[in-house]
């Protein structure tokens, strides 16, 4: 049985994302649309004092730390920006029904309708998307719950208190042993791991109960999260094509809308598109940061600091790339390819290392108790 506090978190949640609907289909007067935006910021704001009760539930507090704070974004760019309650006239824009707004509102990554899509083959079967995402579900599960801790207790061992002394946050090439790396490695690989699993399993689950339960939506509807982890070369694409894609297109069409109609930037200019990454990574920053002050992290700003460590470490990269031929073909291609790939896997192990080490050692000093291998 649900607690109390749980009862109003998931509540918060529930009554902010009806209300999201129910302004999108009838709300057409501005001052109305801003009276909805506040509401649902407010309701995002209180449930997010009763995140830690959802603690208990794997990555549950996360996802909904998450999701709540993207609450603020999104519900402008629905209310405000996307879809204004006026025409360019002032007339009032014609009302939806609450299924329209269903397809809008609960669609962040702008996935196009099957229905919509004259090359769509034969519609996927229900039944067969169901079967596959509990298929996916128990693999993550297994893999998660057995397989990567057998695998980390055999290859590397346990971890210590020793481990995460302070002067291990950064430090000298030289003053790392082979295991030292292998553990750095592996905390790396687990904090990605992590995030990739929780948010797939929580879609999965949320895939069932919208195609196979409700019946609201095509098996379509509810690609992928993440993208092939091949095409992740460069930082570019890794956190442009690879990661998911579920905040972003917020960030880009709010940034979008400020480098074009307040800021009046030229469309298209080199400018104008360095801004508008600019914001994604800054909105990243603060979002992650705020969940890190609201878990109690003596240190928030870290966390910001890692996304704008790896702004720069993109924009640097574009610098470099910039400079270089693209168009290799061949084995060229291919050892490009491993080298684009090598070297996302040594910078995230060099930038996400130290993070993860901080925040282990601010958790394991007061404890005095080694944490323990896998998720």
């Amino acid at each position: 049985m649900a607690s109390p506090s749980a009862s109003i978190a998931l509540g918060c949640f529930v009554l902010a994302t009806a209300l999201g609907h129910w302004s999108l289909a009838w709300r057409r007067t501005w001052a109305g649309r801003y009276l909805d935006a506040i509401s649902i910021m407010a309701l995002s704001m209180y449930g997010l004092t009763h995140a830690s009760s959802l603690g208990s539930i794997y990555a549950a507090q996360g996802t909904y730390q998450v999701t709540m704070i993207w609450f603020f974004p999104y519900t402008v760019r629905r209310l405000l920006v996307d879809y204004p309650p006026l025409d360019k006239l002032g007339s009032p824009m014609p009302r939806w029904s609450i299924y329209e707004a269903y397809k809008v509102w609960c669609n962040p990554r702008d996935v196009p309708d099957p229905n919509n899509d004259p090359f769509r083959g034969t519609p996927s079967s229900k039944g067969k998307h169901f079967l596959h995402v509990l298929l996916m579900i128990t693999i993550r599960f297994l893999t998660t719950a057995l397989i990567i801790p057998i695998l980390a207790k055999i290859l590397i061992g346990p971890f210590y208190v020793s481990d995460f002394s302070v002067d291990k946050i950064f430090p000298g090439l030289f003053d790392l042993t082979g295991l030292d790396i292998a553990k750095r490695a592996y905390l790396v690989f687990d904090w990605f791991w992590f995030c990739y699993n929780s948010l797939c399993i929580f879609h999965h689950i949320l895939s069932i109960l919208h195609v196979c339960l409700f019946r609201l939506d095509e098996p379509e509807e509810w690609p992928p999260l993440f993208g092939s982890w091949r095409k992740a070369d460069s930082l570019r694409r890794f956190w442009g094509t690879c990661w998911h894609n579920l905040l972003s297109p917020t960030y880009i069409a709010l940034a979008t809308y400020l480098a074009r109609d307040l800021l009046l930037l030229p469309q298209g200019a080199r400018v104008t598109k360095v801004f508008v990454v600019a914001c994604v990574y800054a909105a990243a920053a603060i979002l992650h940061g705020l969940i890190s002050w609201l878990d109690g992290d003596p240190k928030p700003w870290t966390f910001a600091a890692y996304y704008v460590v790896q702004f720069l470490g993109t924009a640097a990269e574009a610098c470099v790339m910039g400079s270089t031929k693209r168009n290799a073909h061949g084995p060229l291609r291919i050892a490009r390819g491993v080298a684009g790939w090598l070297w996302v896997v040594v910078w995230f192990l060099v930038t996400t290392s130290p993070l993860i080490y901080s925040q282990m050692a601010s958790a394991a000093a007061p404890a005095g108790a080694p944490p323990q291998t896998g998720t």
